[in-house]
């Protein structure tokens, strides 16, 4: 009986948002618990993942940009099986984590049918507010070459695995045409040798040994 109600409590809250995520060009994927919408080489990814909140949900909603030009790269290499290449995005986490570092700062607990309407409604909010000027940030390689390789030692929450983030960093660091492209990856090999006590190094290889077909600031003419 629980279960039936957390899956309608579900089903209703995806139900009740839908309207205005469509209205700004977002398709639902129900199957994943995501919204798409693509756009000129780039996928938005405005995701609900539902924990269970003993009763009913715990919704934390996570943001992703997926720059199809980087991923197509990195998938080259990645080892991900082919039908979970799609969904990985070039950027993203929950929006708590990216807010505060918590991924719980930004979570809403659904128990009832009484709950829906306000609950959908904080959601959308947090969509409008967060999630659109997020979207059309992060479409800029320039501002994900500078986040990511302005300060390459340093962690950020768009990328906290290090095998992630230094894969995207040089993969983008390519295809601006960054400088010192050569120090950086020397540099991610480096920390990928050091990191799990190297067990992403032969595939960060891979991935430079990829990038050197790649012209130099072609991402520049997306």
């Amino acid at each position: 009986m629980k279960k039936t109600l957390n899956i309608e409590l579900k089903a209703a809250i995806f139900a009740t948002i839908s309207p205005e995520l469509m209205r700004h060009g977002f398709s639902l994927k129900r199957a994943k618990d995501r919204f798409v919408r693509q756009r000129d080489g780039v996928t938005d990814l405005f995701q609900l993942v539902c924990l269970d909140g003993k009763p009913g949900y715990r919704i934390q909603p996570h943001v992703g940009v997926r720059i199809e030009q980087v991923e197509s790269i990195f998938h080259q290499t990645s080892g991900f099986e082919s039908r979970h290449q799609k969904d990985t995005p070039t950027m993203g986490n929950s929006i708590g984590i990216l807010q505060s570092g918590d991924s719980r700062s930004c979570e809403f607990l659904l128990e009832s049918e009484s709950q829906i309407a306000l609950i959908a409604e904080k959601i959308t909010d947090v969509f409008c507010k967060f999630a659109l000027p997020y979207f059309e940030r992060w479409e800029s390689l320039i501002v994900i070459d500078a986040e990511l390789n302005g300060k390459p030692v340093e962690r950020t929450h768009q990328r906290p695995l290090a095998w992630q983030r230094c894969s995207t960093g040089l993969i983008v660091a390519k295809l601006v045409g960054r400088p010192d492209y050569s120090q950086l990856s020397a540099l991610y090999t480096e920390i990928m040798a050091q990191d799990n006590k190297g067990f992403y190094l032969k595939r960060f290889q891979a991935l430079v040994k990829s990038l050197e077909t790649v012209e130099a600031g072609s991402g520049l003419a997306r």
